[in-house]
């Protein structure tokens, strides 16, 4: 038990640096825009990872996740928002195999936009936007859950910053990428 607990000790100290480091660059955003806050939620269904005789954590022995593991999803916290609401965007990515892998998650991996009104309006690391320079492993056990989300306060995108004015009312679509393993799609209205 012991190999065990000291494995999600120094998990939540790897996670805790990370966090703290996009807090940190959050908390001096650019002129143009505010740097998008991060939310991180990992769901272990599976606790026996390592065993309390000192076998290996899940994290040595776990090769890197590949598409065929994994299911991703998108959504958002409601699905219409009036004018101004800031937007959850989020996704989910379960690992439906049965054995542990490994993910990288940075300020670009998940990727998010929105789109609406035949084009995309808004993107994480966008013009003028500050992105955090971090970079996370989680291992996601057999049956096991991460989800990410970032917040979009409706303003829009152009060619120089994402502070643009307020999206116009109507149909949008949240795209979460993660690089090469796949991406999915939520739908939401604002108006």
């Amino acid at each position: 038990m012991r190999a065990w607990s000291r494995g999600v000790t120094g998990v939540a100290a790897v996670l805790a640096v990370a966090l703290t480091g996009c807090g940190q660059a959050a908390a001096s955003p650019s002129a143009n825009a505010a740097a998008p806050a991060v939310e991180s939620t990992v769901t272990i269904t599976s606790a026996n990872s390592a065993s309390a005789t000192g076998a290996p954590s899940a994290s040595s022995t776990a090769s890197r996740c590949t598409a065929s593991q994994l299911t991703i999803s998108a959504s958002t916290d409601r699905p219409a928002y009036r004018a101004g609401d800031t937007v959850s965007l989020r996704t989910t990515v379960t690992n439906h195999s049965a054995q542990p892998c490994t993910l990288t998650v940075s300020s670009r991996d998940p990727a998010f936009s929105v789109s609406g009104g035949g084009g995309e309006v808004w993107r994480t690391c966008g013009p003028g936007q500050s992105c955090p320079l971090y970079e996370r492993l989680v291992v996601l056990p057999a049956g096991g859950a991460n989800t990410e989300s970032v917040p979009w306060n409706q303003h829009t995108c152009d060619q120089s910053s994402c502070a643009g004015p307020q999206a116009p009312s109507g149909a949008y679509r949240e795209t979460a990428t993660w690089g090469d393993l796949g991406s999915a799609t939520a739908t939401f209205t604002v108006g």
